[in-house]
């Protein structure tokens, strides 16, 4: 399980670092709330946006549905 939780991170790493040199994790252009219009117009909230979505999509790949009751019991 760890394993490929570590495999997923290291192939999808150079996502994240292609996702920086873009904008946030949705589109600027039709960004309408003032959140994602301050997103888009600081350079650290795009970044941990970016970093945000780039995790959250390794977590949930990486994860067999229901992995987050495994080990407890």
């Amino acid at each position: 399980m760890m394993k490929k939780l570590i495999s997923a991170a290291l192939l999808l790493t150079p996502l994240l670092f292609l996702a920086q040199t873009q904008a946030a994790s949705f589109s600027c252009k039709t960004a309408k709330l003032k959140t994602e219009k301050q997103v888009c117009s600081h350079q650290s909230l795009n970044d941990a946006d970016v970093k945000l979505a780039t995790t959250y999509q390794i977590i949930l790949h990486a994860l067999p549905m229901g992995g987050k009751r495994c080990g407890k019991g």
